[in-house]
């Protein structure tokens, strides 16, 4: 879910953050901001400061972009917030990636007990209980979770020499679950 916040001094940003559809017919993963809603049961967002990214026109300029982040900032209001302050060099070490989860394509999460590895850090999640779910996560490579459909790993690989984070079932239950 994607919107853009401009304050009166001329800044702006892009904010990212988790939502659900406001109706059955709206697909998740497509369609306007206009038609979800946050319905947060974990608050967060991601932060990108629009004059920092002058070329960015709409939200789908900001996908698969390297970002420079001080890490995981969390509000008086209890609100995670990653702020991205500018690209990186494409030649920047890349620590953690950006992944959005939703229910309709790997299963419902249930977040108690051991749900994630401790290299998946939650920024926010969006839902109610047995409807759509979609949580947004900071990974790093071979980082998994659990969802009703079995255990998910994160592996980066590589495509046209980029580095891409892609979600694979893991045949077996971890042995480990750290």
């Amino acid at each position: 879910m994607w919107f853009r916040k401009n304050h009166p001094d001329g800044r702006s940003a892009w904010i990212n953050t988790t939502g659900v559809p406001r109706s059955r017919h709206i697909v998740p993963g497509e369609g306007v901001s206009s038609q979800f809603r946050r319905r947060w049961t974990f608050p967060g967002s991601v932060r990108f400061e629009a004059n920092n990214f002058p070329w960015v026109g709409t939200p789908k300029d900001l996908l698969g972009v390297r970002c420079y982040t001080q890490g995981i900032e969390t509000l008086h209001t209890g609100e995670n917030r990653i702020r991205m302050i500018c690209p990186a060099k494409k030649w920047a070490r890349i620590d953690a990636f950006l992944l959005c989860i939703r229910s309709s394509e790997y299963g419902r999460v249930d977040r108690e007990g051991k749900w994630k590895a401790t290299t998946a850090r939650l920024i926010a999640a969006s839902g109610g209980k047995g409807g759509y779910q979609e949580l947004l996560l900071l990974v790093q490579d071979r980082s998994w979770f659990r969802t009703s459909q079995g255990f998910w790993q994160c592996l980066v690989r590589f495509r046209s020499g980029r580095p891409r984070i892609e979600i694979d079932p893991m045949c077996e239950e971890l042995e480990d679950l750290s």
